[in-house]
């Protein structure tokens, strides 16, 4: 397992997710929470979500006498193992907080106990993040039906839900009760929070802590001001790159990423636009990654990018094939250690984004 840490994106061993790549794992994902303090460690499943990225914070809620509840009293931390959709997670008894037993693939994050406390009807365990670390993954792997059915279903509920926000089905900057959602979803409260929870890692709503889930609002400053941060993130964290030597392998990376976007851009009409966001946020982030710099991988994570790109870019199928060729040709001028070229395909990438908003926003009044 490869510990995080600062500096260490250059490693040979395959990079260990940031805690925000994570956040989705913690919603589709199996957890197994393994607690520290106790008597002796006891192994168990309960909701988890990610609090803030800086500090780097999670909660676990358990409703009081539950089973969750009395295993995770008297707890000075825990230990999370998450594993990936798609992989079985095992046995309850067959895991401890050393992370051995967890399957390949999986993620481990180590907590500290920051606060617990009472909220509506659950006890929620505030925990600081102490490392990460990820186990290579193991090929093949798959889950039993009986693990994947409940998420399965959740997954149908978060997908419904995350169609009515870029719909605006629900307008920007209301509440979202998660029983009211539940109520238009069809299913029951446990669902909807995990819909909203998994919205909430992806940006689309937030968790306001007088007002509950609130849909994050999308205007013209906002997605000006998140295009030019990570415009300049990017040509500051090729130009640290471009002072030492390019690695192949992270060259092979950008072009595979590319490569998906183009895929998913076909015709001026995306083909898929969620395989085409998570392409375009990858190549981003492994531009950023060049340089082997902790602190503006994490500045690019806070961007918020992947909320502005799926409340815009999202609510239309049109699009236009400029943008693949533009970041094209920001992967040539890398390739060719042009810190000029750089600097001019991501300005152009950045101003065509912010346009392509306005046209959009244009159509909303302004907001969405």
């Amino acid at each position: 397992m490869t510990n995080v840490e600062a500096g260490r994106e250059r490693s040979t061993a395959p990079p260990t997710p940031s805690l925000q790549e994570l956040s989705e794992h913690l919603a589709t994902g199996t957890c197994v929470l393994v607690t520290r303090g106790t008597d002796r460690e006891q192994a168990l499943t309960a909701p988890v979500a990610v609090l803030s990225w800086e500090p780097p914070l999670v909660v676990v809620g358990a409703a009081p006498g539950s089973a969750q509840a009395l295993s995770m009293a008297g707890m000075t931390g825990w230990v999370l193992h998450v594993v990936p959709p798609g992989v079985a997670p095992g046995p309850l008894a067959s895991y401890d907080a050393s992370g051995v037993a967890a399957p390949e693939g999986s993620a481990t994050v180590d907590c500290r106990l920051a606060d617990e406390v009472q909220g509506g009807t659950h006890t929620w365990w505030v925990g600081e993040v102490v490392s990460v670390s990820q186990q290579v993954p193991e090929p093949g792997a798959t889950a039993s039906p009986e693990v994947r059915f409940e998420f399965a279903a959740d997954d149908v509920a978060y997908g419904r839900a995350r169609e009515l926000v870029l719909r605006r089905q629900y307008l920007a900057d209301s509440v979202l009760d998660p029983r009211e959602l539940g109520f238009d979803l069809g299913v029951v409260d446990g669902a909807a929070v995990y819909a909203l929870t998994r919205l909430s890692a992806e940006g689309l709503v937030r968790r306001d802590p007088h007002r509950g889930y609130v849909v994050v609002p999308l205007d013209v400053d906002l997605s000006d001001q998140t295009f030019d941060a990570r415009c300049a993130i990017e040509i500051g964290a090729v130009d640290l790159a471009l002072e030492g030597e390019l690695r192949a392998d992270d060259l092979v990376a950008l072009r595979g990423h590319l490569d998906e976007m183009a895929a998913q851009l076909v015709a001026d009409r995306f083909v898929d636009f969620d395989a085409y966001l998570d392409a375009n946020f990858a190549f981003h982030r492994q531009v950023v990654m060049l340089a082997g710099n902790a602190a503006l991988r994490s500045a690019f994570d806070q961007l918020g990018i992947r909320s502005v790109m799926t409340r815009s870019f999202g609510s239309t199928r049109v699009s236009s094939q400029r943008f693949v060729d533009v970041q094209r040709e920001l992967l040539l001028a890398i390739e060719r250690r042009d810190a000029a070229a750089v600097g001019s395909a991501a300005k152009t990438y950045r101003d065509i984004a912010k346009e392509r908003v306005r046209v959009i926003l244009s159509q909303t009044g302004g907001r969405l």
